[in-house]
């Protein structure tokens, strides 16, 4: 058999495993809400929604009891691992701005570990030119549930930045760190 050949048909062999693995590596983008006030890397579209937590996930429906005066966004991963990627945003009334600015954010953590639950690390976080404080909840919050967040406060707003894996692995993960690490405000 000649060399032509040979090679056509190591290709044919191989070419279909590398597609299949090409078509499952998830394509990180950075995306920007309409308003571009942030951006973020991600690894699927960034949606819009009408609330996002990290124990219960997105929320379609808008609730009654929440002011409109925030947003939420998240990107959902399906593989190689079921994941999801959220940011929160909330305008803060100006009288209540001076313990954002102390880096004291109430019991604002819920958004990543829910309100029964209790964050098994924090610390304070630089990044970007922000400083933060970042929640891990390593112990389940929910079935398969397990979350790793910030929140940072500037001019005005709060975002909370949150990642949802299936294992407390998850959370240290090389996705993790890179889509907690990506956030930045734009100007």
């Amino acid at each position: 058999m000649n060399m032509t050949i040979r090679i056509m048909m190591l290709l044919l062999l191989f070419l279909p495993s590398c597609v299949a693995a090409s078509a499952q590596a998830p394509a990180w983008r950075i995306q920007f809400p309409c308003d571009r006030s942030f951006s973020i890397e991600v690894p699927a579209h960034l949606y819009e929604v009408a609330w996002f937590e990290g124990k219960h996930g997105p929320s379609i429906e808008p609730e009654e009891d929440r002011k409109n005066d925030g947003r939420a966004f998240v990107a959902l991963q399906g593989t190689p691992k079921k994941r999801q990627f959220g940011v929160v945003v909330q305008n803060v009334p100006r009288e209540e701005r001076a313990a954002f600015v102390r880096k004291e954010f109430g019991g604002l953590y819920f958004v990543i570990g829910g309100d029964d639950a209790t964050a098994t690390s924090q610390k304070i976080v630089r990044v970007n030119g922000l400083t933060g404080r970042e929640y891990v909840y390593a112990k389940e919050i929910a079935e398969d549930t397990y979350t790793r967040g910030r929140i940072f406060y500037t001019a005005g707003r709060i975002y909370i930045i949150v990642f949802v894996g299936t294992s407390a692995e998850d959370l240290g993960s090389q996705e993790a760190d890179r889509f907690l690490n990506s956030f930045r405000i734009r100007g």
